[in-house]
């Protein structure tokens, strides 16, 4: 693929895994698109990376600009990378491009589309994963290019399968980018089934109600897929105050 075809979209630390794999490459995006940086995570390591790209920075509020839809037109790119960018591209920016955007998705789609999947795959007992596809209009619906499934365990928590998810899908990603690039896999579409979910539902999920009966083991669950330091934990409210739950769970013997 040629210097002038291809454009980044990244934020976090897969963001960084993956620009830094393109740049050792030399598989030079010619332009990258961040988040501004009071959104931004690895926002200096992603910046440095750019510069010794050569690349030109936009940043999400410049995309839908006239500016930014003028630069993407001119360079008529062949193919964008969305390595947990958190916006979404928009259709007619989507257009510019050639052979479409791929995107780097922490679920073994179809399960745990939408956000948090590492909280999801541990409530729900889904399977966890990673996968990578094509963006299409849908959220997390488009066409996959590769996945891998990652075993869960009952100590894990929410930030423990996030942790082997970025170093996963930043593995999936250097390895099958070289048939990605040269057009060597053939897409598959989703399965109709599957799981979604919204922002706010994890928002809900961490609101705990005393008074609420259930399984010892959903309880659990919720607990450890809720703790990821420094992040708030679930909480209940008594007397007045909030409490927070954090979880470390440890395998004592075999059975």
């Amino acid at each position: 693929m040629g210097n002038n075809s291809l454009v980044f979209f990244g934020n976090g630390q897969v963001g960084q895994g993956i620009l830094k794999f393109l740049v050792h490459k030399k598989d030079l995006p010619e332009i990258v698109v961040l988040h501004k940086e009071k959104d931004a995570r690895c926002f200096d390591e992603l910046k440095s990376l750019a510069h010794e790209a050569g690349s030109e920075i936009l940043y999400a509020d410049q995309l839908s600009t006239e500016r930014g839809i003028r630069l993407l037109a001119s360079l008529r790119p062949q193919m964008g990378i969305s390595a947990y960018y958190g916006y979404i591209i928009p259709p007619n920016i989507m257009s510019l491009f050639n052979r479409g955007i791929i995107n780097l998705h922490g679920s073994l789609l179809p399960w745990n589309r939408g956000t948090n999947p590492n909280v999801w795959s541990i409530v729900d007992d889904t399977p966890a994963g990673v996968s990578i596809l094509y963006i299409d209009e849908g959220i997390d619906t488009g066409p996959i290019l590769a996945r891998q499934e990652i075993p869960k365990t009952p100590v894990m928590t929410g930030k423990d399968l996030y942790d082997l998810t970025v170093e996963a899908l930043i593995n999936l990603f250097c390895e099958k980018w070289d048939d990605i690039r040269d057009n060597k896999i053939v897409p598959q579409p989703q399965p109709s089934h599957g799981t979604f979910h919204r922002r706010v539902e994890l928002n809900r999920l961490k609101l705990l109600d005393l008074r609420e009966e259930m399984p010892v083991e959903k309880l659990l669950n919720i607990l450890r897929a809720c703790t990821f330091p420094p992040y708030p934990a679930a909480r209940f409210s008594k007397d007045g105050a909030i409490y927070e739950v954090f979880v470390e769970i440890k395998k004592a013997s075999e059975q």
